[in-house]
């Protein structure tokens, strides 16, 4: 059984010796968690030891994810060391100096008045106190208690429905991303995300070019593998989505807007495809000779309504007379009915190059007359329908399926997709009935 759920166990003070640390791993732990909120990073460096340590000798492989504290926004210091909140009282949180009582509550976030309005909630304590905000001045917020309890020191403050104007990595944070890359700490999870801005931020800071990326694939943990384990998954999930993140240790990343849908492509795969009454290579051609990509896509249909994505020979850093020679193996090798392959770039210097490879090709021309997206959504509603199906796995194909979102260019293997599946099942008007006056 290969188990999607993963269980993450944080490790802290009660939790990060030797002896704890191996029980969490044969009780099942896949993934322990450094709370960067806590500890300092002297500490952790010995905690990544015994977990790597522990994970070669007992041969349980875990990863180690690091959680970054974010910027806090706290409460401050109370007299008496807390402050009762009762349930529909009116309190103001203030960011003057001050120490709390009565009905004031101090923060030392300053930007607070700034980013929140009228209406908006407050949750302090990890939301076990709810704020409801009357108004809002230059230094304080006014708030009706919504659900009440005892406030103690230096409790955290949530803005859940408001645009908070704190940026999502501190200094602090930066410092243990360069310390999580140094340590190769195999995740990073930020904790104070509002935006995808805020992700593209991390994403910057790993991407620099003094940043090296590390990944550790099954296949290189091999050894430490029960028999037969390896060969098992990877004939079952090898080229999947799950199987290309758990085993090759792939970060694919979905664009939500995109016209195809992993589960579409999942849901329609099979091992082979049946006899096919019609089968197509369909080109994209490269806009320049410079080596661009050349979509080469193969698909076919049975005698009902389904298509069959049979193989992708798409390729980049060929000549004219490479792709061409590249896509007539294709025809050949397929016992293909015809070749369809777009003119936009150039019809006749494409039919020349095809012509050159196979004299007598039945070589198609078509034209992109209508908007990209337009053409896209036809071959992505058959996807949903269930009628297109792959005899395989394509995993460049399938990135390119699961990123485009119908704006900007579209990658060459999916035109040459659309094409396929254009041809293979072409528009057909339905004639409307009228009546002709005698």
């Amino acid at each position: 059984m290969f188990r999607r759920t993963k269980i993450v166990a944080t490790v802290g003070p009660a939790s990060s010796s030797e002896g704890m640390l191996l029980a969490l791993m044969e009780a099942g732990a896949d993934v322990f968690r450094l709370n960067f909120s806590h500890g300092d990073q002297a500490g952790k460096v010995e905690v990544i030891r015994r977990i790597r340590a522990l994970s070669t000798r007992r041969r349980i492989a875990v990863a180690i994810l690091g959680d970054l504290q974010g910027p806090k926004l706290r409460t401050g210091l109370m007299e008496g060391g807390s402050l009762e909140l009762r349930t529909g009282e009116e309190v103001a949180i203030t960011v003057r100096d001050v120490k709390g009582a009565g009905n004031v509550i101090p923060t030392s976030y300053h930007g607070l008045p700034g980013d929140v309005a009228v209406g908006e909630t407050i949750l302090l304590d990890d939301g076990l106190l709810e704020l409801k905000v009357l108004s809002v001045g230059t230094e304080e917020v006014r708030c009706r208690v919504v659900v009440g309890g005892m406030l103690r020191d230096r409790k955290g403050i949530n803005l859940p429905g408001s645009r908070v104007s704190i940026p999502a990595l501190t200094e602090k944070d930066r410092q243990d991303v360069a310390f999580c890359i140094e340590q190769q700490v195999d995740y990073l999870a930020l904790s104070f995300v509002r935006s995808a801005a805020d992700i593209i931020v991390l994403k910057d800071l790993l991407a620099a070019r003094d940043v090296a990326v590390t990944t550790g694939t099954t296949a290189a943990n091999r050894a430490n593998l029960a028999p037969g384990f390896f060969e098992t998954m990877q004939a079952r999930f090898g080229g999947t989505r799950l199987g290309r993140q758990e085993l090759d240790a792939e970060l694919i990343e979905d664009n939500d807007a995109a016209l195809w849908t992993r589960d579409w492509i999942e849901a329609g795969r099979v091992a082979a495809a049946p006899a096919l009454s019609r089968i197509v290579v369909a080109i994209d051609p490269p806009a320049s000779s410079h080596g661009d990509e050349c979509g080469i896509v193969i698909a076919g249909r049975d005698d009902g309504d389904h298509a069959y994505v049979l193989a992708d020979r798409s390729a980049s850093g060929l000549s004219p007379a490479g792709w061409a020679r590249r896509a007539i193996d294709a025809y050949e090798d397929f016992e293909a009915d015809g070749i369809v392959a777009e003119a936009n770039q150039g019809g006749d210097m494409v039919a020349a190059v095809l012509a050159q490879e196979m004299a007598h090709a039945p070589v198609r021309l078509v034209h992109a007359t209508r908007a990209k997206r337009t053409r896209a959504e036809p071959a992505a509603a058959r996807y949903e329908r269930g009628l297109v199906h792959h005899a395989g796995r394509f995993p460049e194909l399938e990135d390119q399926l699961c990123q485009y979102d119908g704006t900007g260019s579209s990658p060459d293997r999916l035109d040459a997709l659309v094409w396929a599946l254009a041809d293979l099942f072409p528009p057909t008007r339905r004639a409307t009935p009228k009546v002709r006056p005698l």
